[in-house]
């Protein structure tokens, strides 16, 4: 994780070298945690809270690393959302206000609990945005805990991890072991 990195370079790697090497392991380095990895696609998480849809052929393949509570706050509410990318909004289906607020930060999806439909100005600003926007049976507090459970929806199915996931191994391993094993240049 991001908060042992310096925990996994003092201490696992130099076990491996002393431990490790003894019994024939190598390290070819770390990979971080990285949240673009665990995240699911706008579809997935439509499976997960068993959500539908407020218009046809939204953009449901858009993938998803951050999930943000639209709450009440004394700052507005778009420079709250819009500090990250990639993320869903969550919020009461009868907060109009905070919706068009999330909606004006360029969100990849809005999800209304309490099974209430948006009003007409929020579907129509949303597909102007081209937002999906789902609706979920549960009240706001079950459904983030519902969110508990969807990393295990996480799959490495989406061209963007797969990008994510070769800058990592550039960036992060030592691969001349392996190439120098295969008799291939780097």
């Amino acid at each position: 994780t991001r908060h042992l990195g310096t925990e996994a370079e003092e201490r696992l790697l130099p076990s491996f070298r002393t431990e490790g090497e003894a019994e024939g392991i190598v390290c070819l380095g770390l990979i971080p945690e990285d949240r673009r990895l665990l995240g699911v696609s706008v579809r997935q998480l439509a499976q997960h809270l068993d959500g539908r849809f407020m218009s046809d052929g939204p953009n449901t393949e858009c993938l998803l690393e951050r999930f943000q509570v639209g709450a009440l706050s004394l700052d507005p509410g778009e420079q709250w959302v819009a500090q990250y990318s990639d993320n869903a909004v969550i919020v009461r289906g009868d907060r109009p206000d905070v919706q068009m607020s999330a909606l004006k930060a360029s969100i990849s999806c809005l999800v209304l609990t309490n099974g209430i439909d948006p009003i007409e100005y929020v579907t129509y600003e949303a597909e102007q945005e081209e937002v999906p926007v789902m609706v979920v049976g549960t009240d706001t507090i079950a459904t983030l805990d519902a969110l508990g459970t969807l990393a295990e929806r996480a799959l490495f199915d989406h061209p963007r991890k797969l990008e994510q996931y070769i800058q990592l191994v550039e960036e992060c391993l030592d691969l001349g072991p392996i190439t120098t094993a295969l008799g291939i240049g780097v």
